[in-house]
């Protein structure tokens, strides 16, 4: 339902991917999704993992606290 992106140095400062995941929550699919779930658009929230590969690379995931 939500964004999971992986950052690349090259891609520019890491806030604009940052942005773009909390930006996901408030996409027509994901308000859709929360209304024929029943959940409140006021309760939500998400967290952003920050994952270091071996090769070097960023990954910026999300994950929804109320399926975990």
């Amino acid at each position: 339902m939500y964004s999971s992106l992986v950052h690349f140095a090259a891609e520019g400062p890491i806030e604009e991917t940052i942005k773009r995941v909390w930006a996901s929550l408030w996409t027509l699919r994901a308000f859709t999704e929360r209304e024929f779930h029943k959940i409140d658009h006021r309760a939500i929230a998400t967290e952003i993992e920050f994952l270091a590969t071996t090769d070097g690379v960023l990954k910026i995931m999300q994950a929804r606290p109320w399926l975990d």
